[in-house]
């Protein structure tokens, strides 16, 4: 319900839409959701390389969630 107010108040690219999608990932985590863990870490990396760049110390951190995440995908 929070990704879908800020997507509807925000541009797609805004920080705080960024911050949901990590938060919402976070919680799939600790669900065990992986796959959709993945999808919210996607689209906040994609939002992070625009704003920052994708060597920016922002845009590491989501990129190592992500590869948590993958990694542990395939264990399951």
């Amino acid at each position: 319900q929070d990704l879908e107010i800020c997507q509807k108040r925000l541009e797609e690219q805004h920080p705080y839409l960024n911050t949901s999608l990590n938060n919402l990932a976070k919680q799939c985590c600790n669900r065990k959701r992986y796959s959709d863990a993945k999808s919210y870490y996607l689209r906040a990396l994609a939002i992070l390389e625009k704003k920052w760049g994708k060597n920016h110390s922002k845009t590491n951190i989501i990129r190592d969630s992500l590869n948590f995440v993958i990694e542990m995908e395939q264990k399951c």
